[in-house]
């Protein structure tokens, strides 16, 4: 078993964006997945991605010839469902999952998050207002999945749940994570044609 591995969840309907096909979207000179994608190769080389069932996963393999990606295994599980099939695909201790919108995305903060979460079921950073960051946080697999797949079988998806059954979780707060991404761009995710607008002038 691998010590590191990353989840890149792709499987978004970019319901907000007309419907387009979001992790596709063009950011500057790159696709949005190519961005999260790339900043993630830099932490580990353990990496998959994951679909819908409704997606094609051709137009993946295009851009990412060597790496595999994943059709859900468990059909309108959301973000949850990625998670699972991912941990099962990849074989790792501990696994970063990672949303496809967030292009901004710091490997410096994932490497902190994998070093803080040795001895802990989970290492989620968290807000001021106590908000958490599942989609930008790090597991262990051997207590998330469990908990995970008998959410799903109970068409329960809800992230947040599972986070609050794991007997050991750390959560890190967003301010400490300002000392490695002070504007905390890291978790600046696109959701609507204005937040992609928004992104350009940030990379301008």
């Amino acid at each position: 078993m691998k010590k590191r591995g990353i989840i890149v969840l792709a499987g978004g309907l970019g319901l907000r964006m007309g419907g387009k096909n979001k992790p596709l979207i063009k950011l500057k000179d790159k696709t949005m997945i190519e961005h999260v994608v790339g900043k993630a190769l830099k932490v580990s080389k353990n990496i998959g991605i994951s679909i819908n069932k409704n997606q094609n996963p051709k137009f993946f393999k295009k851009i990412f010839p060597s790496l595999p990606v994943w059709k859900d295994e468990f059909s309108g599980g959301g973000p949850l469902a990625g998670i699972v099939t991912g941990i099962k695909k990849l074989n790792a201790e501990y696994v970063a999952v990672l949303s496809c919108d967030t292009p901004f995305v710091n490997p410096e903060v994932l490497r902190y998050l994998f070093k803080k979460v040795e001895g802990f079921d989970a290492a989620v950073p968290i807000w001021p207002n106590g908000f958490l960051e599942p989609l930008q946080a790090v597991y262990k697999t051997k207590s998330f999945l469990p908990l995970a797949k008998d959410a799903l079988k109970k068409s329960s998806f809800s992230i947040f749940k599972i986070i609050k059954k794991l007997k050991n979780p750390l959560h890190v707060p967003v301010e400490t994570l300002k000392a490695i991404d002070p504007d905390l761009k890291t978790f600046f995710n696109i959701n609507t044609l204005e937040d992609l607008e928004r992104a350009l002038s940030m990379y301008e």
